[in-house]
Order: structure tokens, then C-alpha cells, then sequence
């Protein structure tokens, strides 16, 4: 083994239904000059939230 445990793996994680957790995770990720952030959206309709 390694040494990564799950709980270092998700501390690192934006987890939560709260939204301000994850609109802070994104800012903190364009703050620092991320160029591609992929934002993964569990919705049963995908092609709805596509073209929101």
C-alpha cells in the first residue's frame, strides 16, 4: 500500500448537497490559474442541464 487513505483523498474533495462548498472549491481552483475545471452533474435529464 501506498500510504493514501480514503479520508486524504477526500479532504481535498468539494462533497455536499451545500453549493457554497462547491462554488468555493471552483474559485479556489480558477484563483489558481486551473485552466479546465470539469464539474461533474448527477441529473437523470444531462441534455436539459447541457443546455442551461
Amino acid at each position: 500500500m501506498d500510504g493514501t487513505t480514503l479520508e486524504g483523498v477526500l479532504k481535498s474533495r468539494a462533497i455536499g448537497t451545500d453549493p457554497g462548498i462547491h462554488v468555493q472549491k471552483w474559485l479556489d481552483m480558477f484563483e489558481s490559474e486551473a485552466t479546465i475545471v470539469n464539474v461533474p452533474y448527477g441529473e437523470p435529464d444531462q441534455a436539459r442541464v447541457i443546455d442551461f
